[in-house]
Parts: C-alpha cells; sequence; structure tokens
C-alpha cells in the first residue's frame, strides 16, 4: 500500500535517499546526501502518501468496468450462485 521503504527521490540531483530511524517525528527533515539540499520534512512526506494513496483508490472505483457491472447485475437478478471472488477481476 505505502511505500514501506520510505525511500524518497530527491528532485534536485535524482539521488535516492531514505528516512533513518524507526519512527521520523514530524519536524524531522530529510536532506539528499548527494546534493546535500533539503527535500522534505517527514510531516509533508507523509502528507503526499496520503493523497497518493487516497487518489489511486479512488480512481480504482470511480472508472469501474461497465460490463463487469453489468454481468454481476444479471447473475444477481438469475439468482443464480454468485462466482468465487477469485474469478471476479477489477
Amino acid at each position: 500500500m505505502f511505500n514501506l521503504s520510505r525511500e524518497v527521490t530527491c528532485p534536485h540531483c535524482s539521488a535516492i535517499n531514505r528516512w533513518e530511524g524507526n519512527d521520523p517525528q514530524p519536524e524531522d527533515e530529510l536532506t539528499c546526501l548527494r546534493c546535500r539540499r533539503f527535500i522534505t520534512s517527514h510531516e509533508d512526506y507523509i502528507h503526499s502518501l496520503v493523497k497518493q494513496e487516497v487518489s489511486r483508490t479512488m480512481q480504482r472505483y470511480a472508472y469501474r468496468s461497465v460490463s463487469r457491472d453489468l454481468s454481476l447485475l444479471k447473475l444477481a437478478l438469475m439468482d443464480a450462485p454468485r462466482p468465487s471472488v477469485e474469478t471476479l477481476s477489477y
């Protein structure tokens, strides 16, 4: 779901950086190890991750398959047994 590696690419030099320690504080800042420039605060980093996840989740449900929805509706109206979860694709 989230970027569990906590790797962040520097927008200035494209170097890969990561948060140190198990529990960074909101005010902790990430500085690039290569160019020594500020990248982001941990609070802003978390906010951007949450925004990305919400956007991804909304897109998943906003652009549903009409044909899939119609086939499920037909099954419900026919009172047929429901297919297993493995056979349904999103």
